[in-house]
């Protein structure tokens, strides 16, 4: 989908940049349709270049940034901080039902990496994401993901 996008948008002569394509055709769940009306609205608001910060912000996603901040501070058993992040991103307006599926999407991530040799590619993300997933991956058990996993499915 990400190529088909990428496509359109050279053809249209839209810049985009790849983690925003990458954005797009996540929140489109498998519909080029959505993709294609998504990165078009994104297009005709966007000054120049359609950014990641573009698309996370027209879709009231949470940044990537802060959903590996708040993963840090769960490693380190550091629940204020935890608090706050989640303040943040009720204050400035995110949808919280987007961040909560944000937040089961990465520990699923985490645990995926967790079971097996060679399942990266099991996981949808990009790879500065898997990167990052890779680094956390040893700092929570299996059995503390799993946790994570159903107290996270409960808010849903």
């Amino acid at each position: 989908m990400i190529t088909k996008l990428k496509e359109i948008a050279k053809k249209e002569k839209i810049k985009v940049q790849d983690k925003a394509l990458f954005l797009i055709a996540k929140s489109s769940e498998g519909s080029l349709r959505d993709g294609e009306s998504l990165l078009d609205q994104l297009a005709s608001f966007g000054e120049g270049e359609i950014k990641e910060t573009d698309v996370t912000f027209s879709l009231g996603l949470t940044d990537e940034d802060l959903f590996f901040s708040i993963l840090e501070s769960i490693r380190n058993k550091d629940s204020k901080a935890v608090l706050s992040a989640i303040q943040k991103i009720s204050e400035e307006g995110k949808d919280l039902t987007q961040f909560v599926k944000g937040l089961l999407e990465l520990f699923r991530d985490l645990l995926v990496l967790k079971v097996g040799e060679q399942t990266e590619n099991l996981v949808e993300v990009t790879e500065e994401t898997l990167k990052n997933l890779k680094k956390l991956k040893e700092a929570f058990s299996k059995e503390e993901l799993l946790f994570a996993l159903t107290l996270i499915q409960q808010l849903m």
